[in-house]
């Protein structure tokens, strides 16, 4: 008697995980087909003919579905079952390739995959260094309709966090250009003791990285670590007392993508960094125009309130 009701739970599981009749239903198989190895592969055509709203919402439901405690325990009880059983139901499948291609394509629809936004915010609790970078990088293309990603993404600065911030600063950036909703968030923090002192642990971490002799400077790698130390601190007004001096000095640096990006920076923290803005006006006539673009936007910022 236990078998035939477990057998009745699985098939029911595996009925609601794997059928269905809908447009999102149907453009939910076509996706998941075509993002696996041996699958049906992709075709342009038919994602052209499916309506934005409808991939969105079936690429969500995909990432929700191969994220699920459900479907963990079907990938958990499945090898369980007797081979007869077995051959009834369908095989698990690698559904962080899934989940991981999913996120990715939801990533090309920016701001139209805003409904998106929940799911990729639960992917947060995955342990998966992958899985979060993808849904990092989507939520930055999504833009300012992820706002409500802020707080989650500012936590992944925590020293004790494993997951690696690279990317987070940057995704920051577009979902928020002009830091105003950041430096809320990054207030209500300081609020906390708890927070707060891994908060100040980490502005002095970018001030020294931003202050590296230049000796030490070997290669993209410290180029990197230089631009997300701006670009986060950019968002920091707190402590734009103590940064704005040391970001004006990158404004003169040899590095065209660190002169544009620190001028960004400076520019989302506002009216606290007008002491830059001679510095700024110089670099209107910069030879790159990554860097006068970047200069003009920030002046104009500064400039608003």
């Amino acid at each position: 008697m236990f078998l035939v009701i477990l057998v009745g739970v699985i098939v029911g599981i595996a009925t609601m995980l794997f059928t269905g009749d809908s447009s999102v239903t149907t453009a939910k198989h076509y996706f998941g087909k075509s993002f696996l190895p041996g699958g049906i592969g992709v075709n342009q055509t038919i994602e052209e003919e499916i309506p934005m709203p409808v991939a969105v919402q079936a690429l969500t439901e995909l990432v929700e579905d191969n994220t699920s405690s459900l479907t963990a325990w079907y990938d958990r009880t499945y090898p369980r079952l007797p081979g007869i059983l077995q051959n009834l139901l369908p095989k698990p499948i690698d559904r962080r390739k899934v989940v991981e291609a999913a996120i990715m394509k939801l990533g090309t629809f920016g701001s139209n995959a805003a409904p998106a936004v929940p799911a990729l915010l639960r992917i947060y609790q995955s342990t998966n260094f992958f899985v979060r970078v993808h849904a990092t990088q989507t939520l930055g293309r999504i833009g300012p309709a992820a706002s409500n990603a802020i707080p989650v993404l500012l936590h992944e600065f925590r020293p004790t966090n494993t997951f690696s911030p690279e990317g987070v600063a940057a995704a920051l950036v577009h979902i928020d250009p002009t830091g105003d909703c950041t430096a809320l968030v990054w207030g209500n923090l300081l609020q906390r003791p708890e927070e707060a002192f891994w908060v100040t642990y980490y502005v002095d971490a970018c001030l020294m990285n931003l202050r590296m002799p230049s000796q030490l400077r070997a290669g993209i790698t410290q180029d990197g670590v230089r631009w997300e130390s701006l670009r986060i601190l950019g968002s920091m007004r707190f402590a734009a007392a103590r940064t704005v001096p040391v970001m004006r000095e990158c404004l003169r640096d040899p590095n065209e993508r660190i002169r544009a990006i620190a001028a960004g920076a400076l520019g989302r923290l506002g009216p606290e960094s007008k002491s830059a803005l001679p510095e700024l006006r110089l670099l209107l006539d910069d030879e790159w125009a990554l860097v006068r673009d970047a200069a003009t936007n920030a002046i104009q910022l500064i400039e608003r309130r």
